[in-house]
């Protein structure tokens, strides 16, 4: 009977046990404290996304893998895509607007391009593309059932 408790009790804290994320994996160096980021906040995003293994291999778009060295802390799972779409500033871009559709939050998903062009998300949802410094309405619109089955990360 204290064999199966022992057995119990170990599969219990292994399924309960929290995800691998930013926040756990890493501490804080000696002296310093993390600050809480509020609740449903990017900051509190950020600290739950989801971590491959230690040690996991950087991967290309294309599977390839990358040079990963000591400098490599961690690699985020999050699927890239197939396509070399994702570069730098790009990933956190993606990161923000993931953030902001998750919570619903269509209206804010907006950026500058270099040139200073908003490119926001509502204009594209209804038809409208870029072309040129201006939007040109020559996409479908998305219907409201459309814009719940774009991929959602659900982090």
């Amino acid at each position: 009977m204290k064999h199966l408790a022992l057995i119990l009790l170990l599969l219990i804290n292994t399924a309960f046990k929290p995800a691998d994320v930013i926040s756990t994996r890493f501490n804080p160096p000696a002296g310093y404290h993390r600050v809480a980021a509020p609740a449903g906040s990017f900051g509190a995003y950020l600290q739950s996304l989801p971590l491959k293994p230690a040690g996991t291999q950087t991967k290309t778009y294309k599977g390839a893998t990358v040079r990963t060295d000591a400098y490599t802390a961690a690699v985020v799972d999050l699927s890239i895509g197939t396509q070399d779409l994702q570069q730098c500033a790009d990933a956190v871009i993606r990161l923000r607007a993931e953030y902001l559709y998750k919570q619903n939050n269509y209206k804010a998903i907006a950026f500058n391009f270099t040139s200073g062009f908003k490119c926001d998300f509502v204009h594209y949802a209804d038809g409208y593309r870029y072309s040129s410094e201006r939007w040109v309405k020559n996409g479908q619109r998305l219907q409201l059932r459309q814009l719940y089955a774009l991929p959602n990360p659900g982090i």
